[in-house]
């Protein structure tokens, strides 16, 4: 491990946790922790933010359980009020329940707000997008579908194509024969 104090390394961590991207926080934490000097005070928050995370992320995206995602954001959301992965989640119960056109509008005003803690998140955009194109609104939808697949990494983001026409593997591949063609 490079050398780096523990106050360097709580940064880095939660520039990690704030992108969205707990499990990369986490891989340096882990390697932290192998190290015989016990984690500063910050350092353990990080920890019990990452296992949070962690505990969020299967219920959601492997056990697709609302009930328990719904009973971690309820027993976290106080302590960390402004942690991305609360906001996402969030929206994926009211997305997951989304009927009618007031709901797609809340999830849109939700999204806004959101946005502006988190400028750049794909995975947000691209929920605002599909409440979007529910309200009617296709070209701002269009908008932000586009913009999502660029501000992300998440798979699931990319395979919006079906509904869109955009695709992030085509983008990706026209970027790189750009390139070349420049050299």
């Amino acid at each position: 491990m490079v050398p780096i104090s523990d106050k360097n390394l709580s940064t880095l961590l939660l520039c990690y946790i704030e992108k969205g991207e707990y499990f990369n926080a986490n891989k340096f934490l882990t390697v932290r922790k192998m190290q015989e000097n016990p984690l500063s005070d910050e350092l353990m928050k990080i920890d019990d933010i990452i296992t949070f995370c962690r505990k969020l992320s299967v219920a959601r995206y492997d056990d697709k359980d609302e009930s328990m995602v719904q009973s971690l954001i309820d027993e976290y959301s106080v302590k960390y009020p402004d942690l991305l992965d609360i906001h996402r989640s969030k929206l994926w119960i009211m997305d997951n329940n989304a009927d009618s056109l007031d709901d797609y509008r809340a999830i849109d005003e939700y999204c806004k707000d959101i946005l502006e803690m988190y400028p750049f998140d794909g995975e947000v955009m691209a929920i605002q997008a599909k409440a979007k194109m529910e309200c009617g609104l296709d070209n701002e939808a269009m908008d932000l579908y586009n913009n999502a697949i660029y501000n992300t990494r998440n798979g699931l983001i990319w395979q919006i194509e079906n509904e869109t026409g955009i695709s992030r593997i085509d983008l990706e591949r026209d970027f790189i024969e750009e390139l070349n063609n420049e050299e």
